[in-house]
């Protein structure tokens, strides 16, 4: 699966680094939604990336139809865990 890369959201000022976007005044900002699924590192690493993803610009959505993005977190070290993500996916559609 290719990587997928989510723009920075920056308010709009000048000299921002290449790959941000200028966030306009009054514009609202992404939302993210993360569902973590297995152990306590699971939900760490979860935590890490809203925590990354909100400095970057995005609010996390505290429903899967309010975001536009959708996050899985996961291992794979255990097949019952990839299988729940794999089926999650088939429920949201992909």
């Amino acid at each position: 699966m290719p990587d997928i890369l989510l723009p920075i959201l920056e308010p709009a000022v000048e000299g921002l680094a290449p790959g941000t976007r200028h966030l306009e005044p009054g514009t609202t900002r992404p939302k993210v939604y993360v569902e973590t699924y297995g152990c306590q590192m699971n939900i760490s690493d979860s935590e890490i990336v809203l925590g990354v993803l909100h400095k970057s610009g995005y609010d996390q959505a505290d429903r899967v139809e309010d975001a536009d993005v959708v996050l899985l977190n996961t291992c794979a070290i255990r097949e019952n865990a990839e299988n729940k993500i794999n089926e999650r996916l088939n429920i949201l559609g992909y």
